[in-house]
């Protein structure tokens, strides 16, 4: 999907995930934007509450997403949103 998203007030990942005992139910969602610094990630961390393995529909709102450069957080007042142009 390739969309200007500051034209979108609520905006959100959806994900179907399956829940895996040896992971914990636990994963990184990582997404990049076309900004100036190529090592920055947007990062969210999700975790599953499916214990069976069965697949689950999750969606994570943008904002809920950090910044982060080398796995360090940016402290950075703008959000998600207005910074990825592209989807």
């Amino acid at each position: 999907m390739c969309d200007d998203l500051s034209n979108h007030q609520f905006l959100a990942l959806g994900l179907r995930v399956g829940g895996d005992p040896r992971l914990r139910n636990s994963y990184f969602v990582n997404t990049q934007t076309d900004g100036p610094v190529t090592m920055d990630l947007w990062q969210h961390r999700l975790y599953s509450k499916r214990s069976e393995g069965g697949w689950e529909d999750i969606f994570i709102p943008l904002d809920n997403f950090i910044l982060t450069n080398t796995g360090e957080i940016v402290r950075l007042s703008m959000p998600y949103a207005l910074l990825a142009r592209r989807f």
